[in-house]
């Protein structure tokens, strides 16, 4: 009967082990979606700057 309580201990282990996985993997997963879309809205911003500058450049010239 000892052996059925290690087992059983194992199992936890491995079931404790798989969720601290899980967990990992959604959190580099929202990481990941935070970066790209503070990248998507990095490039918007530039892109409307830039539309700005070209406006300035056209009424200047």
């Amino acid at each position: 009967m000892e052996g059925m309580g290690a087992m059983g201990a194992i199992d936890d282990d491995k079931r404790r082990q798989d969720r601290q996985v899980e967990s990992i993997d959604r959190a580099a997963e929202d990481a990941v979606t935070r970066y790209f879309e503070k990248k998507r809205r990095a490039e918007q911003t530039a892109n409307e700057l830039f539309e700005v500058h070209t406006a300035k450049k056209k009424e200047a010239g």
